[in-house]
């Protein structure tokens, strides 16, 4: 019964190909050391994360750890509105490089395992209405 239990549980640790928007490339890379690695890029864009993550029966949950760099922060569940002059950095009151990449904030980001994909439960309501959920496989 052990073994099944660790077989089941090292089906979801692999790199996830993730669908955020239209013409983005991101992965979410889960570890066995429970570590996660997130990288995304889009036209203009370069988005990273990394963190940690926990197991509760078929939902995981993700967060980050903010790094110690002046960098803009995109949150993973599109709940904080942003324009240019609300945008967060990671350092209060720091002016990120202009050709710095984003950092993606996961906090308390849950996914059900679900087979061959997780499916996001944080996604902002209007926006999951609207495009549908993220496609993460």
């Amino acid at each position: 019964m052990e073994n099944s239990k660790f077989e089941i549980k090292n089906t979801f640790i692999k790199d996830w190909k993730v669908v955020r928007y239209p013409y983005s490339n991101a992965t979410l890379t889960l570890l066995n050391n429970n570590e996660f690695k997130y990288q995304e890029a889009g036209h203009i864009s370069k988005l990273y994360s990394e963190g940690i993550w926990s197991q509760k029966n078929d939902t995981i949950t993700l967060n980050s750890l903010r790094p110690n760099k002046c960098l803009y922060i995109d949150d993973f569940s599109l709940n904080t509105k942003e324009t240019f002059e609300s945008m967060v950095t990671t350092i209060t009151n720091c002016l990120p490089e202009s050709s710095s990449i984003t950092f993606t904030e996961f906090s308390n980001s849950q996914f059900i395992i679900k087979k061959d994909s997780l499916i996001y439960l944080n996604l902002n309501k209007d926006y999951k209405k609207k495009y549908g959920n993220y496609k993460i496989y």
